[in-house]
């Protein structure tokens, strides 16, 4: 049996029996299975109920801990009976389901990081980066812009201009000094270009 799939039915069960006992309402009991048994995303679930991502976050949060509470309810119901199998399964499962809804949630947050990533991706590849822009559209804070409209005599104008000064040219001018170097640095990367050697 793929393990996928058996999580998932024991998730499915687990949920059950939690609603069964109103141990957790409608709402809390599908935005759970969705999230567990059906692997779905925060963004996914959040239109099927009208919420945003944020609130499914914190519905899911707080029904986590519910089911861990409903788990070790359900089997103290059980351990009346004096049944210390049960109890002691009741003790594997709740470990199993804290370890499981953590590793879900990493796996999410690295879903979701690389798809932030894939977004920025496309976004900078669709830019088109004119080489000899303008410094003042290049988005340099004002103490540097200043720093750099009347540097070599008022010269720099162009990115391209910037590049044909060295590090040490740009220390030695009057104000500049290593913050404001590193933010060039910077930019000019972000351009693929780099200061004079």
């Amino acid at each position: 049996m793929n393990d996928k799939i058996f999580i998932a039915d024991i998730f499915d069960v687990v949920l059950g029996a939690l609603k069964k006992e109103s141990l957790i309402n409608d709402q809390r009991y599908q935005i759970a299975k969705l999230r567990l048994v059906n692997g779905m995303t925060y963004e996914e679930i959040g239109p099927l109920f009208g919420l945003t991502r944020e609130r499914v976050r914190q519905i899911f949060q707080v029904t986590k801990k519910d089911i861990k509470r409903g788990l070790k309810k359900i089997f103290e119901w059980a351990s009346r009976d004096n049944n210390s199998v049960l109890v002691k399964k009741n003790n594997e499962l709740v470990a199993f389901l804290s370890a499981f809804t953590e590793e879900v949630d990493g796996i999410v947050g690295l879903v979701e990081i690389g798809r932030r990533y894939k977004e920025n991706i496309s976004i900078e590849s669709n830019m088109q980066l004119s080489v000899g822009e303008d410094i003042e559209n290049l988005g340099f804070s004002v103490r540097t812009l200043n720093i750099l409209r009347y540097f070599a005599g008022g010269t720099v104008k162009t990115d391209l201009d910037i590049t044909k000064y060295s590090e040490k040219d740009f220390l030695r001018a009057r104000n500049m000094g290593r913050v404001s170097v590193e933010e060039i640095k910077r930019v000019l990367t972000r351009r693929g270009l780099k200061l004079k050697e």
